[in-house]
């Protein structure tokens, strides 16, 4: 069964050695609502190069229009600016080391690269294995 697991994951803090914290992974609804607050702020911001974006895909032809829009929609799926942070961590992040406890108010003082690690860090476990991972992890089972 593919259900999203509620147990939080221990990740330690690559540039705070000792700091640790356990992330939970997101469901579809918690993934969908940090897009859609991502989105309505690209809005603002396409809106000034957009005409352009427009013509460059209209000087396309349809196959390679659909190539591009393909290509990036598999790059932003798991691009951390693609999706709220603020709604990420608040949601994502179950505990941690530091001497704060882990609570909204506390989750917003994270400074701008912890932040940044942690909600990568969320999003990468939802992200499906690669062949090269899944082959790995076969192996090492079968050593066993």
């Amino acid at each position: 069964m593919a259900l999203v697991s509620v147990i939080p994951v221990k990740r330690d803090i690559p540039h705070e050695p000792g700091q640790w914290m356990e992330l939970r992974q997101l469901n579809r609804s918690q993934l969908r609502e940090a897009r859609k607050k991502q989105e309505r702020e690209q809005r603002e911001v396409i809106k000034d190069f957009g005409a352009q974006f427009l013509r460059d895909m209209q000087s396309d032809t349809a196959e390679q229009s659909r190539e591009k829009l393909q290509k990036l929609a598999l790059i932003q799926e798991y691009d951390v600016d693609s999706y709220d942070i603020d709604t990420l961590l608040r949601k994502g992040i179950a505990s941690w080391s530091y001497d704060k406890t882990c609570e909204t108010d506390q989750i917003d003082l994270l400074d701008p690269v912890t932040a940044r690690w942690a909600a990568q860090a969320i999003l990468n476990l939802g992200k499906p294995k690669t062949e090269e991972q899944e082959k790995n992890a076969s192996e090492l089972s079968m050593s066993r």
